[in-house]
């Protein structure tokens, strides 16, 4: 599984100045400059405004304090785990986490803004899954999607600064030939 093409694909959501704050010259990484031309060069129209914040598949440590600190709507994309088996067509297999959550204070008692909070999360997410399913129909050539829903779960992490939101769970498949 290619990690950089997923990060290309789901950053494709994301505004371009978000993709910029993601990205600091530090030189540790060679390749790192070129991911990110190539992911501001792209002239995605599925750039959804609302989103604030784009994580992806990191430190863990490192994503809890961006999590905790993240006061803007968020696409985070996660995962634990990559079945690989060399030399075959789903030689791949990677089941994500995909969230799209928002601050929430916590400390408010006003039922129907979160409601509405969460309404626009839920539609976020949909509305991704929905490219992610044309994009699918259209022939990804770099990974596909095994089947055709999704699980779906409430976000709620009080911990993490009172976000709350929705993360959609699925398997990406892809060749392993080298």
């Amino acid at each position: 599984m290619d990690i950089v093409e997923l990060y290309r694909y789901f950053a494709k959501f994301v505004p371009v100045k978000v993709l910029k704050e993601n990205y600091v010259r530090s030189g540790a990484a060679s390749d790192a400059e070129s991911i990110q031309a190539e992911v501001l060069a792209d002239k995605s129209d599925h750039r959804i405004e609302t989103i604030g914040d784009y994580l992806f598949l990191g430190d863990a440590d490192f994503m809890l304090q961006r999590l905790r600190n993240s006061n803007k709507q968020l696409l985070m994309v996660d995962s634990d785990r990559e079945d690989y088996t060399p030399n075959s067509d789903n030689g791949s297999k990677m089941t994500i986490g995909l969230t799209v959550a928002e601050h929430y204070n916590r400390s408010n008692t006003d039922v129907v803004s979160e409601l509405a909070l969460q309404n626009k999360c839920l539609e976020t997410l949909r509305g991704i899954l929905k490219r992610i399913g044309e994009d699918m129909d259209e022939g990804c050539e770099k990974f596909y999607i095994e089947g055709d829903s999704y699980e779906i779960r409430f976000f709620d992490a009080k911990t993490l600064n009172g976000l709350i939101g929705y993360t959609a769970f699925f398997t990406i498949t892809s060749p392993s030939y080298e």
